[in-house]
């Protein structure tokens, strides 16, 4: 049985971390790799792994139970243990008792503000329907029609995708200076899609947003 209830224990503190998942070794390492790479979504146990580093924290198994009752005890553990770096007080309602600062809500309408795509506006049912009778009938031109034909022949010629299939095994370094086995690999490391890291590859892109670029070994 891998599935159960976790601590990250700050053994100077004594504060914690709880935590529950299906595969506990997968769950740690995720962890250590977003602590690491300063992206973990606990902003207190983040700032926590910062200030007195990575030799001060202690990975530990509380309790092994069925997938079925993970979600029980790990709340029961989070009733249980004080001092915990945990902002979400119950595993399935994470903003149960929390409330957005003035702060939060500002900067949260800043960024919808100006909104050119009106995301989240509720258009009528009559707005809905002239909306449904434009797109059909909405047509191609031919020559549009062509093009899309010529460039879809030559996306999927079986040279070009035997020799894409080659290239995603390559081996990739990137601006770090760490070796990954492929890809997929890359992209899975850095949490970014593949297609970003195809278009760096090819030169469409310098870098990515975090400022990391890759080249084939």
């Amino acid at each position: 049985m891998n599935s159960g209830i976790y601590k990250i224990y700050n053994n100077l503190t004594k504060d914690l971390y709880v935590g529950s998942s299906h595969n506990i070794e997968k769950r740690w390492n995720t962890h250590l790799r977003d602590l690491r790479h300063n992206k973990h979504h606990c902003i207190p146990l983040q700032r926590a792994w910062n200030k007195y580093g990575e030799l001060n924290f202690l990975f530990d198994i509380i309790e092994l139970c069925n997938k079925e009752n993970l979600i029980e005890r790990e709340n029961h553990y989070l009733r249980t243990y004080e001092s915990i770096y945990n902002t979400a007080k119950d595993a399935l309602a994470p903003m149960t008792g929390r409330k957005h600062s003035i702060k939060s809500k500002e900067q949260m309408s800043n960024r919808h503000r100006g909104n050119k795509y009106n995301l989240g506006k509720i258009r009528t049912e009559e707005q809905n329907k002239i909306r449904s009778e434009k797109r059909k009938q909405f047509k191609w031109s031919d020559e549009v029609k062509l093009k899309m034909s010529e460039t879809s022949k030559r996306l999927n010629r079986y040279e070009d995708l035997k020799e894409s299939i080659e290239l995603s095994k390559r081996k990739i370094i990137d601006s770090n200076n760490i070796i990954h086995e492929s890809l997929t690999a890359a992209a899975k490391y850095h949490s970014i899609s593949i297609p970003t890291v195809c278009d760096i590859l090819k030169g469409r892109h310098s870098k990515t947003r975090k400022k990391v670029s890759f080249k084939y070994v």
